[in-house]
Formats: C-alpha cells, structure tokens, sequence
C-alpha cells in the first residue's frame, strides 16, 4: 500500500527555525561570480574579490565549498599557488597537511590553468561564516587568479547533519 503526504507548509512546534531537515540535506545555497582579475605578487598570501559569506542554521552543520577559478604565472619559472581561508584567518589547506588547495607552475613558459576546489568545512557555528579564495607567488613576481579573460566562482552549500 502506498502512501502519500501532501503539505502547503510545514511549521515548526515552536518556530519555524526548528524544523531539522534530515541529514545530507542541501539548507541553503550562496553563490558569487566575478569577472574581476586579481593580480599579487610575493610569496605571502593575499585575499582576492572572490569570497562569499554563508550564515549556518545549525551549529553542526557542514558547509561544502565549490570553487571554479584558475592561475596564471605571467611567465616561465613560477608558480601560483590558490587556497581558501574562512573569515581571512584559517588556511582551510593547512587542515590537509598542506598549505595550497591548487598549484601551477610554469616550467619554460607562462602557464595558464583552470582551477577547481571542492572543501567540506564544519566551522561548528550559527554565526556568518566568511570563505575567500587567496593567492600567491612562489617567488616576489606576478601571478593573476583567474587569469585574462574568465569568470571565476564560489558557491558555498550547507549541509544538514
């Protein structure tokens, strides 16, 4: 036998913030585009335009962050490294053993690359929640993220527990 359950709203007993999806459930999105070309130099780590800003509903909640980017070294020689910082304090790569999400280096000539990140992040917070796509050089020159000529993106998901 079949069953079927057909609702116009559903109200929490209390309120309406403590309906609790079940978990893998998508909670809210956030998405930013940008056609802006972030040119840094140095070997420190420099925040771009590309960010976006998530406020959790529920303080276990896992926040999935999608990047589509890419690194341009300006020349042969260098590379370019890109990460993710949440609220311009915490390397999200570093949490990976490793303090670059995306590397390209151009060996004999100027590299121009697409990048892509995917991160699943638990800030463990209902507060908003800031992610930024950062970016350096491995050595004091140029390097541009995303490069002449395209868009870049950020989309942040949350993710019930």
């Amino acid at each position: 036998m079949a069953s079927t359950l057909t609702v116009d709203t559903i109200v929490g007993a209390t309120a309406a913030s403590k309906v609790k999806l079940p978990a893998g459930a998508i909670l809210q999105t956030v998405n930013y585009v940008s056609t802006t070309n972030n040119v840094k130099s140095g070997t420190s780590y420099s925040g771009t335009d590309l960010q976006a800003t998530i406020t959790p509903k529920y303080v276990d909640s896992k926040i999935l962050i999608l990047v589509a980017t890419g690194v341009d070294t300006n020349t042969g020689g260098r590379g370019a490294n890109i990460t993710v910082y949440r609220d311009n304090t915490t390397n999200l790569a570093i949490n990976n053993n490793s303090p670059y999400m995306g590397y390209g280096i151009g060996h004999s000539s100027r590299l121009q690359v697409s990048t892509n990140i995917m991160y699943l992040d638990s800030p463990a917070t209902t507060s908003a929640v800031n992610y930024r796509i950062y970016l350096k050089s491995t050595d004091s020159g140029q390097v541009e993220s995303p490069g002449t000529y395209q868009n870049q993106t950020i989309t942040l998901l949350e993710i019930a527990q």
